[in-house]
């Protein structure tokens, strides 16, 4: 299934090849992908989200920022937290796991 997820170094690896196909995106179709990042949203979700729906063509509607209201029918393993608004007690987590994380690290650097 994703076997690859239950060893760090090859999560680092699989990670790195992911950079590098979306690296390749990016260079092949200009402005076409848009790259969201996590701490950025968390910091600044207006600004974020209407970028992101300017990106898409979309219209600006207000509910884009209460999408944790939306009474819609969730059938996915994150029904519980698309409910939530948006947190930020996440960032920097990983931090207290820092001493396990040496074979990701490694991966990640391309040592």
């Amino acid at each position: 299934m994703m076997g690859f997820s239950y060893n760090l170094e090859t999560l680092g690896h699989y990670y790195r090849e992911y950079e590098r196909l979306m690296a390749h995106w990016q260079t092949v179709l200009p402005g076409n992908i848009l790259t969201v990042d996590y701490e950025n949203l968390i910091a600044n979700p207006q600004t974020v989200c209407r970028n992101i729906i300017e990106h898409t063509g979309l219209d600006w509607e207000e509910e884009c920022l209460e999408f944790y209201n939306n009474k819609r029918h969730v059938q996915t393993a994150s029904a519980w937290q698309v409910r939530q608004p948006l947190y930020n007690s996440s960032i920097g987590r990983w931090q207290q796991y820092e001493k396990y994380l040496e074979p990701l690290q490694q991966a990640l650097s391309g040592d």
